[in-house]
């Protein structure tokens, strides 16, 4: 049987795109990676064949290059990555400790590890820059936000009136008339309960067809459109582990997972989505939330292992003829370590140029 063709394969992704600085415990130099709630999603689809396009205006440096060359290793497009005004990319630290019982837990600095000094934070997209790239942003079939500014909303609207897929997944906690804006016209939302508790008690607006709460080790609630209204709310409890080294990157895995099963028809086959179909995308979500949980770092799956490799695991997760990937090359070797601090590189220079 021949595979299954796919109408809507094109992704665009607006939002936090970093580099990822993991330190795990009793080990001195970062492992970096690009990462980001939106980097970290596009790349996780880039490898299970989606066309990914990330929209940023990251300036030419060491931690954007570093971020390119990851991105792109996993088939990622970045033509949309360094929109002007550019401004320096986010650097983000995940220390990965165990603590007194042996459990193991993460936290996240936005330090340089080695000098203390303040490292670069996300800087969204302008308005303004958007226009002009507008015509190229809109041959995407989907769109993912995971910060709602000024100038997500806008593509968020454009994509709203194409008539195609918005996936809102907000990151902060932050909520105004931005975050209000983007649920009027989000398809799908995934938020966290305990960050969003009051948000269940929002209005249900006419284009929302999904909508999930994560709960932790609780599992997950979600509600979808039924008629004209949401439908009660239903329970899904986690997948259990018995081994756990790393639960960051777990909702990224989650989000792309959801995405890969629900969006891939395009508005009109989520909105054709039945609760039965429903549940078969959240149980493959949750499977591959879980089982990056057995790896260090928010991608760490993708590291430990070649990519013919990492497609059999994933396709082993998946309900079965729901995914028709490519055969991909081996994996890059790791990137090159870097300090990724202003500070510390100027030192560094400065020390060779006295040798």
């Amino acid at each position: 049987m021949a595979p299954r063709t796919r109408k809507s394969k094109k992704i665009a992704g607006i939002g936090l795109i970093a580099l990822d600085l993991l330190v795990p415990e009793g080990q001195e130099h970062p492992r970096p990676s690009a990462g980001g709630t939106c980097g970290n999603v596009l790349a996780i689809l880039a490898t299970l064949g989606w066309n990914a396009t990330p929209i940023g205006r990251l300036q030419r440096d060491e931690s954007s290059d570093l971020i390119a060359k990851d991105l792109q290793a996993w088939g990622v497009k970045l033509p949309l990555l360094n929109i002007s005004p550019t401004a320096a990319a986010p650097v983000i630290v995940e220390r990965l400790r165990l603590d007194s019982a042996g459990i193991p837990f993460h936290s996240f600095s936005f330090a340089c590890p080695f000098c203390g000094e303040r490292l670069p934070s996300y800087q969204p997209v302008t308005i303004s820059s958007l226009q002009e790239h507008m015509p190229a942003i809109l041959t995407s079939d989907v769109l993912f936000v995971d910060r709602a500014s000024p100038g997500a909303v806008e593509v968020a609207n454009r994509f709203h009136d194409a008539g195609k897929i918005v996936v809102f997944e907000p990151s902060t906690s932050k909520i105004d008339h931005l975050f209000y804006k983007m649920l009027a016209v989000s398809n799908i939302v995934k938020y966290s309960h305990e960050r969003f508790p009051e948000l269940e008690e929002t209005y249900w607006p006419a284009v929302r067809m999904l909508e999930l709460q994560t709960l932790g080790r609780g599992g997950l609630r979600f509600r979808y459109k039924q008629k004209d209204s949401p439908s009660s709310w239903y329970h899904l409890h986690a997948p259990k582990r018995d081994t756990v080294v790393d639960t960051c990157g777990a909702g990224d895995w989650a989000t792309a997972g959801l995405v890969e099963l629900t969006c891939q028809n395009g508005l009109s086959g989520l909105q054709a989505l039945t609760k039965a179909k429903v549940l078969e995308a959240l149980a493959f979500a949750q499977k591959l939330g879980s089982w990056n949980c057995g790896f260090a770092g928010a991608r760490g799956a993708m590291y430990a292992m070649s990519k013919p490799e990492l497609l059999r695991e994933i396709r082993a997760l998946a309900p079965s003829q729901t995914l028709t990937m490519p055969t991909m090359d081996m994996p890059r070797a790791h990137l090159d370590g870097t300090r990724a601090c202003r500070i510390c590189n100027e030192n560094e220079a400065s020390v060779r140029r006295r040798g």
